[in-house]
């Protein structure tokens, strides 16, 4: 399946794009996407979205991105709890190119749900708070993308059973 003219507008009302999407749809609500544009370069997975899906549990979450001022790439991974109020707590062990690793790193922050939508994921970098928006693919998945000017990152969170 493909998406043509695709334009985002951001909160600024700056118009990007358009893009052109390929799609490669499994049958089973998954697919494989990539822009197929020379502007850019992006792809990966895609998930049909539950409606009314919420994160409330304990995950596993991976994290990964790129600090644009420095030049390096960071990565984290570890257990996160979410609870029905909102509260998330956990920790991760960092990885940032030139800085030592850093193990137990403390995840804290709330969330607020809307519309699929949850923001204000706590520290995900060893040093600094960052803001992440999870959009709930569904009850046992979720992605995130980071929404602050800190850095660029994107995370995934999956249910542990």
């Amino acid at each position: 399946m493909t998406v043509t003219g695709l334009v985002l507008t951001d909160a600024d009302a700056n118009n990007h794009g358009p893009f052109n999407l390929q799609f490669y749809l499994d049958g089973n609500g998954n697919a494989v996407s990539a822009t197929m544009d020379v502007d850019d370069v992006t792809a990966g997975p895609s998930f049909q979205q539950t409606s009314g899906a919420t994160i409330a549990g304990a995950y596993a979450a991976g994290a990964g991105g790129f600090e644009p001022v420095a030049g390096f790439g960071w990565s984290a991974v570890g257990p996160i709890t979410v609870s029905s109020a909102g509260a998330v707590a956990g920790f991760t062990d960092f990885n940032y190119l030139t800085v030592a690793d850093t193990a137990n790193v403390p995840l804290t922050g709330t969330v607020a749900s809307g519309s699929g939508t949850i923001t204000g994921l706590g520290a995900v970098s060893a040093t600094t708070p960052d803001t992440f928006n999870f959009y709930a693919i569904d009850n046992n998945r979720a992605f995130g993308i980071e929404t602050d000017d800190t850095q660029l990152g994107l995370t995934y969170s999956q249910f542990q059973n």
